[in-house]
């Protein structure tokens, strides 16, 4: 059983009750004394075991499948058993002469509000997605699975909904409490399509952005450490440093004839860091003999004032591989100066600007 403390002004709604105390809503979730109560079953940590059923010939397809299973209560689903060990797999090598999967390992739940047990699998060579194979009643622990991918439709729940689901009507996103105690923001819960689901954890949050009936999540795909700020889990990698480089500063100028005076990008540095810049210059018209180039300015570690330009001006008598230009490259600022760009022109060019500033390391 989780608890969410509740913010001051659901305390407030609660007030408002002609029965102090009293429940509010459905049996799931209940709110008393200021606090929201919900009772979640855990999803099976387990995936069933899964072989070739040695029954002859088959509806499947040869190929590899992913299984998994889930359970299901009056107020919804738990995660599917892939989200917690990446699913059991199967490969059918010829359906024709042994086509069939036996299924076993369907464990009951020990809670005593599900109501049975929905058996998942994937199309043959697709992993990530399961779809709803099979009901499979309490007290029955196994399967033979002889289903065609053609008949598999209905995707698996794809977020824990047995604490219940917070929703505006019919509107999306919908909000539940997680088994694991962190409170999930989807844009769908019932896989039918690519979510998107932001957890606020204890200790930090992280996005989830999985295509529809996305189940196999081994990984966390996105992690931040709160207490500093940085990216610790990007993917598949356990990131350092600041995990992901932030842009600190953007500039975009477009049809810009004049040219553009010593702008800041980043008006103070916070520490003393290496930075890198991506700058792009583009002519949009011809113009006789113009030209624009671009001007990266700041003061290094030692307290130097630099700067960085294009080797060759981009110039716009023609459009074509002299129109263009781009800057590139790392730079190491002092703490409490200035990362600026400006440009400077010959006759009149027509020209857009684009530059960006990304902090690479945390000092």
């Amino acid at each position: 059983m989780k608890t969410l403390l509740a913010a001051s002004v659901f305390a407030l709604a609660l007030s408002s009750q002609t029965t102090p105390g009293a429940p509010l809503g459905p049996p799931n979730p209940k709110a008393y004394n200021g606090s929201l109560t919900y009772s979640i079953v855990p999803s099976p940590t387990v995936s069933p075991v899964v072989a070739l059923a040695g029954a002859g010939a088959g509806n499947t397809t040869n190929g590899v499948y992913t299984t998994g299973y889930a359970y299901r209560t009056a107020a919804g689903y738990t995660y599917t058993s892939a989200f917690n060990d990446g699913g059991t797999t199967v490969t059918v090598t010829d359906a024709t002469t042994n086509g069939q999967i036996a299924v076993s390992g369907l464990t009951d739940s020990s809670d005593g509000t599900v109501l049975d047990k929905v058996y998942c699998r994937s199309k043959h060579d697709a992993a990530n997605i399961l779809y709803v194979v099979a009901v499979i009643q309490n007290g029955t622990t196994t399967y033979t699975d002889n289903t065609a991918d053609a008949s598999l439709t209905v995707v698996c729940p794809v977020v824990n909904t047995t604490g219940g689901v917070f929703s505006r009507g019919t509107n999306l996103p919908v909000y539940t409490i997680d088994e694991y105690g962190g409170l999930n923001f989807a844009t769908a819960f019932d896989g039918s399509v690519a979510i998107t689901v932001l957890t606020i954890w204890e200790t930090g949050f992280q996005l989830d952005t999985l295509p529809a009936g996305y189940h196999v999540y081994a990984t966390t795909p996105f992690k931040i450490d709160p207490t500093i700020g940085t990216v610790t889990t990007y993917a598949a990698y356990t990131a350092v440093g600041l995990g992901l480089a932030p842009i600190l500063g953007t500039a975009r100028q477009t049809g810009k004839t004049t040219a553009i005076t010593t702008t800041n990008l980043i008006a103070s540095v916070t520490t003393n860091a290496m930075f890198h810049v991506d700058a792009s210059l583009l002519c949009t018209t011809t113009s006789a003999a113009a030209t624009v180039n671009i001007t990266i300015g700041w003061t290094d570690d030692s307290n130097t004032a630099q700067t960085s330009t294009l080797g060759s001006a981009v110039a716009c008598t023609a459009l074509g591989a002299s129109s263009f230009g781009t800057l590139n490259f790392n730079l190491s600022a002092k703490a409490g100066t200035a990362i600026t760009y400006a440009t400077s022109i010959v006759n009149t060019p027509t020209y857009n600007v684009r530059v960006t500033v990304k902090q690479e390391t945390v000092n």
